[in-house]
Formats: C-alpha cells, structure tokens, sequence
C-alpha cells in the first residue's frame, strides 16, 4: 500500500507554531548574544575567545 501525500500534511496549528518560530529566532539570538555578561567572562581575553564562547 503506497502511503498517499495528504497523510503527511501538518496541521494547521504547526504550521503556525513553524511560521512564529522562523520569525521569532533571530530576535531570539540577537538577545541572547547582546544579553551575556561579558565582564565576567576571562575566555574573552584570549584570541578566539568571542567566537568560542558563541559557538
């Protein structure tokens, strides 16, 4: 039995929950980023540090 394509529709609540989740991360991350307390963070002090306490 072949599984037809309107069984894998989403319902129309999780489309909604997908669209405000895309719309809402990069505020998200811009917050999160800006929102840290750099001053007691010694790792920023080295070379890489920033882009390790990002990643």
């Amino acid at each position: 039995m072949q599984p037809r394509a309107d069984q894998y529709r989403a319902e129309p609540h999780h489309e909604v929950f997908a669209v405000a989740t895309v719309l809402l991360m990069p505020p998200t991350l811009i917050g999160a980023i800006y929102g840290m307390n750099f001053k007691h963070m010694p790792e920023l002090d080295w070379s890489y540090g920033y882009p390790m306490a990002l990643g």
